[in-house]
This record gives C-alpha cells, sequence and structure tokens, in this order.
C-alpha cells in the first residue's frame, strides 16, 4: 500500500509540474529577472497544489457503465 501511496504522490508531483510550465510559459529571449520570477512561480503553484486531500479519490454514489 506504501508502493502505491508514493506512485500517486510521485505522478501528482509530475503532473503539477507539467501543468505550472503549460500556465507559466517562458520565451528564450526573457532575462535572468524574468526566468528566476518565472521558476518561483512555478514552485509557488505546485507547493499550493501539492496537497494530500488533491490525491484522494472522490467517493460517489452512482457508477455509470456503459457496456455498448
Amino acid at each position: 500500500m506504501d508502493l502505491f501511496k508514493e506512485l500517486i504522490e510521485l505522478n501528482n508531483k509530475i503532473e503539477l509540474q507539467k501543468l505550472a510550465k503549460e500556465i507559466y510559459e517562458s520565451a528564450s529571449d526573457d532575462d535572468d529577472d524574468e526566468i528566476q520570477f518565472i521558476k518561483e512561480t512555478r514552485e509557488n503553484f505546485i507547493k499550493k497544489y501539492d496537497k494530500k486531500n488533491n490525491r484522494q479519490f472522490r467517493i460517489c454514489s452512482t457508477y455509470n457503465s456503459s457496456t455498448e
């Protein structure tokens, strides 16, 4: 069970990193201050959304299965 938990945490972290790169893009001609600002913004985004309750499964009372 610990392995499964660690895999979920790692997957969540990777997905947040991908999302942060998409949201906070940097142009190649940015100066060092702007690049540093974008990196800090990405790190803050990851810290903000990397919470345990974001990795929990949602309990649903209905199950929709299509067998077509």
